[in-house]
């Protein structure tokens, strides 16, 4: 038998409050004493969720003040969606732009709740392309275990000044290295892989805010700043993150720009290069922070860089 709680204790005083708010919330007991609601309606389950959308708004009343004006006209209302014609359009939401505010706005007014999660998670704006509005958000969490991807540097290795330059490669190796340097759809999942490693990063050093700001510049700003990924540290000093990804070793050979040597130079404090290896069977990466000539040989007419 159970021993009961004696009254007027904390354990006791918790216990009435919990089965007040239970009793509030509209459960019921059945003959074995479980817990029971009395149905799986919608407005059940708002019901259920009630007080904590009241302190979630009562919370960011200043953020949906500031942005509901301005980003309501993306949502779309009842009479714009015609079932029959829907065309759903997934986007995946980076960094603290619109697509975020949009994900935030739509968590926080839309009748059924959602949940904050645990951890770091991938989230999405559902459109509809046949009208061009908003009609759903979800997030998936992280399947990758961070925690085995990242890798030491391989150590650049000095050639005697009176040693040949190096070129003996074969012509289907080097081959290989160009073709990954013009595969745009091997970048693109490189650098996204690299915004959702420092989201887990930062989630894991305890700094949420900072790990929401991790923006995929070269998707929100365009190309040409010469790094990728905006991050930070743990103190909030920026981190300029260049992604270089390839299928192959962590030895293999890869292309920078120009710009990109020059703003890994002008920017060495915060310059970070994070090169991904082995991609297609099981990512690594390691990182190397400052300019890119300090770790990396570079072939003066190519800008071809190597550890060797």
């Amino acid at each position: 038998m159970k021993e009961a709680a004696q009254a007027f204790t904390p354990e006791a005083r918790i216990k009435r409050h919990l089965r007040q708010h239970l009793t509030d919330l509209g459960f019921t007991k059945d003959e074995s004493g479980a817990l029971v609601l009395p149905d799986a309606s919608k407005a059940t389950v708002r019901t259920l969720h009630r007080k904590q959308r009241e302190d979630k708004l009562a919370e960011n009343a200043a953020f949906i003040a500031n942005h509901l004006p301005s980003l309501q006209t993306y949502f779309a209302s009842g009479t714009d969606v015609r079932p029959e014609a829907i065309r759903p359009v997934l986007q995946l939401v980076t960094g603290t732009g619109v697509e975020a505010k949009l994900f935030r706005l739509a968590s926080l007014t839309w009748s059924v709740p959602v949940s904050s999660g645990f951890g770091r998670r991938m989230r999405y704006l559902v459109w509809d392309q046949s009208i061009g509005k908003l009609i759903g958000i979800f997030a998936i969490g992280e399947l990758t275990d961070f925690t085995k991807v990242i890798a030491d540097a391989p150590a650049r290795r000095h050639i005697a000044s009176d040693a040949a330059p190096y070129r003996d490669y074969a012509p289907v190796k080097r081959d290989y290295i160009a073709r990954e340097a013009r595969n745009t759809t091997l970048g693109l999942a490189g650098e996204e892989f690299v915004v959702r490693f420092e989201h887990w990063r930062l989630n894991q050093l305890g700094q949420t805010k900072l790990a929401d700001r991790v923006e995929h510049v070269s998707q929100t700003r365009g190309d040409g700043l010469g790094y990728d990924v905006l991050s930070f540290d743990a103190n909030g000093k920026e981190r300029f993150i260049e992604v270089k990804t390839t299928a192959f070793s962590k030895e293999t050979p890869f292309f920078v720009t120009r710009n990109e040597l020059n703003f890994s130079k002008d920017a060495s404090d915060h310059f970070v290069l994070c090169r991904l290896f082995e991609f297609r069977l099981k990512p690594r990466l390691f990182a190397l922070n400052g300019a890119l000539d300090q770790h990396c040989a570079l072939d003066p007419v190519t800008y071809r860089a190597s550890f060797a």
